[in-house]
């Protein structure tokens, strides 16, 4: 499956997950990014675990992998 390019003027990727070329467009999640840095100080395993399809794996790879 191939990814389309974003286009700024045009955020909404589809059902895909934001990737970390996709983080200038990722926003709203500040604070869990924040929270899993906070953990990342003091845990060695981290899960990232919730309802299918509510933004796990773009939390992690737009979010938190920029953010290190």
């Amino acid at each position: 499956m191939s990814q389309q390019p974003l286009n700024p003027a045009r955020p909404f990727i589809g059902l895909r997950p934001f990737t970390a070329a996709d983080s200038p467009l990722f926003f709203g999640r500040t604070r869990q990014v924040d929270d899993l840095l906070s953990l990342m100080q003091s845990q060695k395993l981290i899960a990232v675990v919730g309802p299918a399809w509510s933004g796990k794996t773009s939390l992690v790879q737009a979010g938190l992998l920029p953010a290190l």
